[in-house]
């Protein structure tokens, strides 16, 4: 019985006049009705603060002249989000049957995560440095939308935020730094990581009730689940004179849910699918003129040097940006009232990367 203004047990609006636990016929009349604020004081109740220490702990140990370890914990706390607290804060709902909306929870744990580092740096010249990193985090008290309240109205039920939901992320990080020396500087490092949850986002778990599917009950891969990344950064030039940086990053795609030509998902385990691998290339040249007493930096900068098409929405049912198989459902004479072609309303430019970009400039100092 959640609405204050409206609520529908008998005991929730009218007053038991003697006292006996039961509201009778005779005490059901308007001039016996609680008031609002009469109701007030019995309707709600206060929600205990919420407190943790979250301790920090690295140390680091030389194992030789050139190399040492380091290991780390840390305990984080994330208040959840407001909308999560208080969202349709005076529990009104519909008047049918079902599952009738989301209601946030005041009394929502923070989010904890405890995090966990080991790591190895180990010197391999004058100027090259290597470092290998492993890493865990587990993260509880996750919001979920999965806690079903039944009303005093029978078949009409409403869902309100909890902390059931879990998440994990681990994973190694290799680097390799070179400092300038001869010209040239340059950072590599490789990325394998794994993150994964019982649900794909705090909404999941009621999206599934209201659409008759069972909730997640095992880890499955989160939105940002991206398993390898590698990135490149060099730069070779002379300090203050000219300079050319090139920035290179390629990574696997983002999990996305498998879906038929309805777009209606085929299984119940959501992040089944991954999308096509990402690849970019940036690159910057600066050059450092002195005239007439004025300092000017000329420089030229081209993003994405390569125009690739990286793919970032895709169709569930092909799990590509550049295709579906909607296209054989719908005939040209049905596109033919759409803005240019079939095609052309279904391969959405904001599916892709942006294109690329060249940008050239002087800057001058007086």
């Amino acid at each position: 019985d959640p609405n204050i203004f409206t609520p529908i047990a008998p005991k929730n609006r009218y007053k038991d006049t003697n006292g006996d636990g039961v509201i009778q016929a005779g005490e059901m009349t308007a001039d016996n009705e609680y008031t609002i604020e009469e109701r007030a004081d019995f309707w709600y109740r206060d929600v205990k603060g919420k407190y943790q220490i979250s301790p920090r702990i690295g140390f680091g140990y030389p194992i030789s002249d050139r190399g040492s370890i380091h290991v780390s914990f840390g305990q984080f706390l994330q208040m959840p989000l407001m909308d999560k607290l208080y969202k349709n804060p005076l529990y009104q709902m519909g008047t049918g049957t079902g599952l009738q909306g989301e209601m946030g929870n005041a009394d929502l744990k923070p989010e904890r995560t405890n995090q966990y580092e080991i790591g190895l740096q180990q010197q391999v010249s004058n100027d090259i440095k290597l470092q290998l990193d492993i890493f865990y985090r587990d993260i509880r008290n996750l919001q979920s939308g999965d806690k079903i309240i039944e009303t005093y109205q029978q078949g009409t039920m409403y869902s309100i935020y909890s902390n059931n939901d879990y998440a994990e992320i681990k994973g190694i990080t290799i680097s390799l730094e070179k400092r300038y020396s001869n010209y040239f500087s340059a950072f590599v490092d490789y990325t394998y990581q794994v993150a994964e949850g019982v649900s794909v986002d705090r909404n999941a778990a009621y999206n599934a009730i209201n659409n008759n599917m069972t909730p997640e009950k095992q880890l499955i891969p989160l939105g940002h689940d991206q398993r390898h990344t590698l990135n490149v950064t060099t730069n070779i030039g002379v300090p203050g004179n000219w300079n050319v940086g090139i920035i290179a990053k390629w990574s696997t795609g983002m999990p996305y849910t498998i879906g038929n030509l309805e777009l209606v998902r085929l299984t119940q385990i959501a992040n089944t699918g991954v999308k096509p691998a990402k690849t970019n290339v940036d690159i910057r040249f600066d050059k450092t003129l002195n005239f007439a007493g004025i300092h000017f930096n000329l420089y030229l900068r081209v993003s994405n040097l390569f125009d690739t098409m990286n793919e970032y929405n895709v169709f569930d049912d092909t799990g590509r940006a550049t295709y579906t198989t909607l296209e054989n459902k719908y005939s040209e004479t049905q596109a033919s009232k759409m803005i240019n072609g079939l095609r052309e309303y279904l391969i959405q430019p904001t599916n892709f990367s942006h294109p690329r970009r060249v940008v050239a400039g002087v800057q001058f100092d007086l």
